[in-house]
């Protein structure tokens, strides 16, 4: 997962599932508050392996800026399901490396 964040109040987000559904990055909404940076952003229309949709499926990073530590939540909407994961980044300038292509 990548965060492009455009220096004016911007950000894009990169991943595999993006990828896969989008084809390129996607518009994200950031809210700094202090340390942390909140980014939310939602893929529309993605399918399943089985091939059932999920008419939309939204996403919430939390990324603390001073540790690189990020919490992801993922949830399709209209179901119960909420799925979570954590980990650290690691800042890069550019995207070199990252994008397929």
């Amino acid at each position: 997962m990548g965060f492009i964040f455009d220096g004016k109040g911007g950000v894009e987000v990169i991943d595999g599932l993006i990828l896969h559904h989008v084809g390129e990055p996607l518009e994200a909404k950031a809210k700094r508050r202090g340390d942390k940076i909140k980014v939310q952003w939602a893929i529309h229309g993605a399918e399943n392996s089985t091939g059932q949709r999920v008419s939309t499926f939204s996403f919430t990073a939390t990324l603390d800026s001073k540790t690189g530590g990020i919490v992801v939540y993922a949830r399709p909407v209209g179901y119960s399901n909420r799925l979570k994961g954590e980990g650290t980044c690691e800042i890069r300038k550019g995207a070199k490396g990252f994008l397929r292509g």
